[in-house]
């Protein structure tokens, strides 16, 4: 529903607006997507991009929950992706860049707790700092049991 909500923000901002504005606004409806996204208060203080407030929004919604990690990280991944696709349809090199951070945050609710190094490494997710990865990690249902903190 959401998605469907920014398909079709998305032709009224090309149909209303030309030229660079276009970019403009619909840049900046990502970006502001993105930080609600990550940071539902969840996700508070976490700071990604080196940007002040703007990318913190879907990472703290993720923070909020305990996400299950054999049905309900089907559902967050699916949830993630179907953000990056309806932000790619914009066009926009950087707003792309800036959600590929979706992928490894799927995927660390998705792997074994022995592969989370693996995920981290070479991802936008090195950037973060290890307190703000840990307060993903520690969402896993899984987090207590499987002794994650010896693998991570």
């Amino acid at each position: 529903m959401v998605c469907r909500y920014i398909k079709e923000l998305h032709v009224i901002i090309t149909r209303c607006l030309d030229g660079e504005n276009v970019v403009v606004v619909l840049y900046e409806f990502g970006k502001r997507t993105l930080q609600y996204v990550l940071s539902i208060e969840c996700f508070a203080n976490l700071r990604l991009f080196n940007s002040s407030t703007r990318n913190r929004i879907i990472l703290r919604h993720i923070r909020k929950y305990t996400i299950d990690t054999q049905h309900g990280m089907l559902v967050l991944v699916s949830d993630l992706t179907q953000y990056q696709q309806a932000f790619s349809r914009f066009s926009i090199r950087r707003l792309d860049e800036e959600f590929e951070i979706l992928r490894p945050i799927g995927k660390l609710f998705m792997v074994a707790p022995e592969q989370l190094r693996d995920v981290i490494k070479d991802s936008p997710l090195e950037k973060l700092p290890q307190r703000e990865l840990e307060s993903f990690i520690k969402r896993r249902s899984d987090y207590s049991s499987s002794w994650i903190g010896k693998h991570f």
